[in-house]
């Protein structure tokens, strides 16, 4: 479990000691009794381990040389955010995983040495529109006001939630990718709806779909900050 001390009370908490689980929500943090789920191994729970299995087999496989320069990558440089939004550092390990996943992701080849490091251009904005009778969905993202093509060397890739209720904005982990914008892809004209029946079937009218667009350079597999936003099934 981790924890954010104030003198000798706890202010802030995630994850679980015993049978509890320390989490927070939009009154704050809270406390609840540890639920044990099944483990249902879905197809997509079981390609994500498989993928992770494989790309920590890679790591170990490198050899101590590169192994030495994934970790020196890891600890100059290349950081992330943990649950407090507190800067943390990768391992080496950890880091090529990661990077090799967004690369695959986004058709992108795979990495033995660790990349430089370049600025992800992600969307700064983004107005989903769907709409059943023409069989449309349209997710356009703009680089800057008006422009809506994705940038070299990046792809972004699409996630979106099932049909929700439509008094709901937050998916959580409801959001799934169903499909990716290539570099100079125009994404204002580029409809999504035949990838996205794919995953979760046709949408019904008047539910709301949340939306993601997040960034991923094609040479390094380094992530941008997703952007959200949704849109009402339309007739």
């Amino acid at each position: 479990m981790k924890a954010k001390w104030s003198g000798i009370a706890i202010v802030d908490g995630r994850g679980k000691v015993g049978g509890t689980v320390m989490a927070k929500n939009r009154n704050g943090a809270y406390a609840r009794i540890k639920v044990t789920g099944v483990n249902r191994r879905t197809v997509r729970q079981q390609e994500q381990r498989s993928l992770l299995s494989y790309f920590s087999q890679g790591f170990r496989s490198l050899g101590a040389e590169l192994i030495a320069a994934w970790n020196t990558a890891a600890a100059n440089g290349f950081t992330s955010t943990n649950i407090f939004g507190d800067i943390i550092k990768p391992t080496g390990i950890n880091l090529y995983t990661g990077l090799n996943l967004n690369l695959r992701t986004v058709g992108g080849t795979a990495l033995t040495s660790p990349p430089a490091q370049v600025t992800v251009q992600n969307s700064v904005a983004c107005t989903p529109s769907v709409d059943v009778s023409s069989t449309e969905m349209l997710v356009p993202g703009e680089t800057i006001a008006g422009l809506d093509v994705v940038p070299a060397n990046t792809a972004w890739v699409v996630l979106a939630s099932p049909p929700l209720s439509p008094g709901v904005t937050f998916a959580g982990t409801r959001l799934r990718i169903v499909s990716t914008f290539a570099a100079a892809t125009d994404t204002g004209t580029t409809n999504i709806w035949n990838d996205y029946v794919d995953k979760f079937g046709v949408p019904t009218v008047g539910s709301r779909i949340v939306f993601a667009l997040n960034a991923v350079s094609t040479t390094s597999g380094q992530s941008g900050v997703p952007i959200s936003a949704n849109a009402i099934v339309a007739a």
